[in-house]
């Protein structure tokens, strides 16, 4: 819940941003464009043509590559070293916009390198930021905040605050996102002076709401309603609205937790009427936000109050979770949706609607699974459990209830007799103790034996948690064996959002559905320390079909199988080949220009199953230079993992499987590619 209040300003304002730029980008570039049509072969193109590319890329990143090497051409063509840093930048930023952080880095690198060439002191420092930029969003915070520094002090030297400015907040939001909240707090203080020394009001009053959203992660809630108080009085003096209401919200959700419902219910509408009154702005988050926010006010009132009163606050609280709800399943929403879920779950348990709530707690463990899979199913099948165990719990009172009844009923009846029948004196009072006595045994067995199945019970769900536990740690154990290459599951989200952005819903399904897939299988053979050549080479076919859509033309490759073969009943090793695959795509091919073919041939020769990949890459000398060269190399250890696996495989087995690699020369005795050979005794 924090990280999604602490994210929202992140995601709001560049959409917002960008629907009121495009139109005017449009214009200026219609502008540029004819401008470059009339231009002559000098500096001035250049300039032109960078600009056009600047322009491009947040409207189309392919128009924009393009015009940007247009300008590196002319700029390198004429000698204009300016020009040349110039284009560098212009194509990082397009290559960014299609998420392709890897060459966007390098790029920057290159304008950095030519700046430091000709003391270019703004795009040194530009570039240093952007640099930073690209080694935070890949994950990498150490090297983030050493670039961001250097930035920092390069502006500072020259007088450039506002670049000071904004690279302080984007290390602040780097530590707040890793939890460091002291140092986060430092970076924004130092934000807000700077906007204060330049005169940017608005971007003060962010840095103070954001300072409130560290005190409250704190556990300071008095100090982090203080400056939300604070940032509330800026943006209301600055007429955004929008800025009002998410503070409202953050005020609701500080005096929740400070455990004032009243002052959080009365904020939160506040902030929703606000909301309600916005146009042109895209409000859906914020609502779904704001109404998961009262759905735990009205929680949290019910807690404090007592009969119909906490009914009516239970039932609020249902509505406003419902509505959160509803707006994330819309916008697919999933990390809020898990909250408002839950919040659902525990409204209706709290009312008595047993059956409705455990259905809700099953949909949010379901949502959650994607997130961290095992402690969500741990968390599921134990809430299952206690559901279970609750309602025999009642079953079991309600029939002590009903013998408890029994039982005064009889004694009843006995009373009225005895005084009845006064005549027959000693022999109803032996009849009445003979009554007694039979119903005080018979429910004495009868609560031993509840009692007896009560413990059996308890008994069995111990057994099956331990069985959980059991089974949840061997699942992780096979997950931690799968993870081969976070880099390419980085990739893929990365090439699934790219088509999601640029609506290509059709390419986006089918990559996802790809991606499902080649997830499943993995995670289908890691639980196994054998799989058959067969599913192995479905894997295989799945990766490269994922690496061919998102790298295009640059990879082709083809898989055949002798007709001999029966794949169904060959056992190897789980992910034995792709290590391979996936070198001679990053090092063979990647780093040639046109790309190139991987071919795998598997076949049996002399009883040994022989499978060789061949690529017509660079070479492993050729890839071991450009590795030292290229500080922003891809890192691949799978080959190495993979040794250590076939050794073990070989001893467990007594097998004598092993792996050659060889590099291969054309006639001219240049290196044309490399060839790996795994080599099988089959049993």
């Amino acid at each position: 819940m924090r990280q999604i209040c602490f994210f929202l300003w992140l995601i709001l304002l560049p959409a917002v941003a960008c629907s009121q730029l495009s139109l005017t980008n449009q214009r200026i570039v219609d502008s540029l464009t004819w401008l470059v049509n009339k231009a002559a072969e000098d500096s001035s193109k250049v300039d032109l043509l960078s600009n056009l590319s600047k322009k491009y890329y947040p409207i189309d990143y392919k128009k924009g590559l393009e015009y940007g090497n247009r300008a590196l051409s002319l700029a390198k063509k004429i000698g204009w070293k300016q020009g040349v840093m110039r284009a560098y930048s212009s194509l990082a930023a397009n290559y960014w916009a299609r998420n392709d952080f890897m060459r966007a880095q390098d790029f920057y690198g290159e304008s950095l390198k030519v700046a430091r060439e000709i003391n270019n002191k703004m795009f040194i420092a530009i570039n240093l930021h952007d640099i930073g930029i690209c080694y935070d969003v890949t994950g990498n915070s150490e090297k983030a905040v050493a670039y961001y520094k250097e930035s920092i002090a390069a502006a500072s030297a020259n007088g450039f605050k506002e670049l000071e400015m904004g690279t302080y907040s984007n290390i602040a939001d780097l530590y707040s996102n890793e939890k460091k909240y002291d140092e986060a707090l430092s970076y924004y203080h130092r934000s807000l002076k700077l906007s204060g020394q330049i005169n940017k009001p608005l971007n003060g009053a962010y840095y103070i709401q954001k300072i409130g959203l560290i005190y409250s992660y704190k556990g300071d809630q008095d100090k982090a309603l203080e400056y939300v108080n604070k940032a509330i009085k800026l943006f209301e003096k600055l007429g955004n609205d929008e800025g009002v209401a998410f503070c409202l919200n953050e005020q609701s959700r500080l005096y929740v937790a400070k455990k004032e419902p009243a002052q959080a219910i009365k904020q939160c509408l506040r902030a929703l009427n606000m909301l309600a009154q916005l146009k042109g702005t895209p409000t859906q988050k914020m609502q779904s936000s704001f109404n998961l926010t009262l759905g735990n006010a009205y929680a949290l009132a019910a807690k404090q109050s007592q009969g119909k009163q906490a009914i009516d606050f239970l039932q609020l609280a249902v509505k406003s979770y419902g509505r959160a709800v509803s707006i994330d399943k819309a916008i697919n929403y999933r990390e809020s949706a898990a909250n408002g879920l839950k919040g659902l779950s525990e409204s209706l348990e709290a009312l008595g609607r047993h059956n409705e709530a455990l259905q809700v707690y099953k949909e949010y463990a379901a949502n959650n699974d994607s997130i961290n899979n095992s402690e969500k199913l741990k968390d599921y099948t134990r809430h299952e459990l206690a559901f279970e165990y609750a309602r025999r719990h009642d079953s079991l009172n309600y029939e002590a209830r009903l013998q408890k009844q029994e039982m005064a009923q009889v004694r009843a009846a006995a009373d009225s007799k005895l005084k009845q029948r006064s005549l027959y004196g000693v022999v109803a009072i032996v009849v009445l103790l003979l009554i007694s006595s039979y119903f005080f045994f018979r429910a004495r067995v009868q609560q031993i034996r509840f009692k007896s199945q009560l413990a059996n019970e308890k008994a069995q769900q111990q057994i099956k948690e331990m069985g959980f536990e059991s089974k949840l740690n061997d699942l992780t154990l096979a997950s931690l064996k799968s993870q081969m290459n976070p880099h390419f599951i980085f990739n893929c989200l990365n090439s699934i959002k790219f088509y999601v952005e640029k609506n290509e819903t059709d390419a986006a399904s089918l990559y996802i559905t790809k991606f499902s897939r080649l997830i499943r299988s993995i995670l289908d053979s890691a639980r196994s320390e054998k799989i058959s050549l067969a599913t192995e080479l479905e894997l295989i076919r799945l990766y490269l079909e994922m690496e061919a859509m998102r790298l295009k033309e640059k990879l082709r490759y083809q898989i055949d199988v002798a007709d001999d073969i029966d794949a169904e009943f060959i056992e190897i090793p789980p992910l034995l080949i792709q290590p391979y695959v996936e070198n001679a795509i990053w090092h063979g091919l990647m780093p040639k220009q046109e790309g190139g073919v991987i071919k795998i041939d598997v076949r049996i020769v002399n009883s040994c199953l022989l499978i060789t990949i061949a690529d017509d890459g660079i070479g492993r000398e050729q890839a071991g230079v450009l590795k030292k060269k290229n500080k922003f190399n891809h890192a691949s250890h799978g080959s190495a993992l993979n040794n250590e696996r076939i050794a073990m495989f070989n001893a467990r087995y007594k097998t004598n499987t092993r792996v050659d690699i060889t590099d291969l020369y054309n006639h001219a005795g240049i290196a044309c590619g490399t060839l790996v050979t795994i080599k099988m005794l089959l049993q």
